[in-house]
């Protein structure tokens, strides 16, 4: 465990989990994402008029997608490979939240069992190996253990409440972000892709209408709707798809917001 000096600068946080920030300096992919998205969408026109209707309702959700989020279209993807290989979360921000929130509930526990905390050495009673390794790499448990030593040796006078403003600020929404971020894109793609299912549809149906003569025979009639019908088949498809992998990400972000509680409570509960 680092030790170091308490500076009261550190209650900022504002370098703790910069990493794991998205979009800092913009509010969406502006016209990157007419760059990205545009010569897909150009493709999955192309492929719906040769009549690979499959392939042009996959190509018009990834032109969506690209539109959407631009050049973040490529983390998203790499948050979906994440989100389904493993169970963890996928920023070190949230990440550090729950790793935080089991290290002070191993604290809680040991208070309950009539012993008494010593601050200066609270990492000690991670014995475990399991338990040391919330310990490592985790600079919010290493900033809030120098928070409570300099509050023990009446170095700072922040209170609990300051400090857990500052997580909620500089840590918390960072993370949550991530998650939110995610499951709007996926989400709305999963939302469109019906609609354009429906378009393709329609666009079928008129076609085989205006074919309609005196010498039309049914059976060809009723294979042309049932071909005009595949562009809503695929759209529904899809959007099942894309809202499965939204529904792990909204899991992953309840999970987060249930340690982040847990992490509050254990802090006005311990370090009043």
């Amino acid at each position: 465990m680092n030790d170091k000096t308490f500076n009261q600068e550190d209650l900022s946080l504002k370098n703790l989990y910069t990493q794991s920030k998205l979009n800092s300096f913009r509010a969406g992919p502006g016209a990157k994402g007419l760059v990205f998205g545009g010569p897909v969408f150009l493709l999955a026109a192309g492929l719906f008029f040769a009549g690979y209707y499959g392939l042009s309702m996959t190509a018009t959700a990834i032109s969506i997608w690209f539109y959407l989020a631009g050049t973040q279209s490529l983390v998203i993807f790499s948050n979906i490979i994440n989100i389904i290989r493993n169970e963890k979360h996928i920023t070190a921000a949230s990440s550090g939240i729950m790793n935080t929130s089991r290290f002070f509930r191993l604290v809680e526990d040991f208070r309950i069992t009539g012993q008494r905390i010593n601050y200066n050495e609270v990492e000690s009673l991670a014995v475990t190996e399991e338990q040391k390794g919330f310990l490592e790499d985790n600079q919010l448990i290493t900033l809030l253990l120098n928070h409570f030593k300099a509050k023990q040796n009446k170095e700072t006078d922040i209170d609990s409440e300051e400090l857990v403003n500052a997580i909620n600020h500089s840590v918390y929404d960072i993370a949550h972000e991530h998650y939110s971020y995610n499951i709007s894109v996926l989400e709305f793609v999963g939302n469109i892709m019906p609609l354009f299912g429906l378009a393709g549809t329609v666009y079928g149906l008129v076609n085989t209408l205006e074919k309609i003569d005196a010498n039309i025979n049914v059976t060809d009639l009723t294979g042309q709707v049932a071909v005009a019908m595949e562009t809503t088949l695929y759209g529904a498809i899809l959007a099942i798809i894309f809202k499965l992998l939204a529904s792990r990400f909204k899991i992953h972000r309840e999970a987060l917001a249930y340690d982040y509680n847990e992490l509050v409570n254990h802090l006005k509960n311990l370090f009043k």
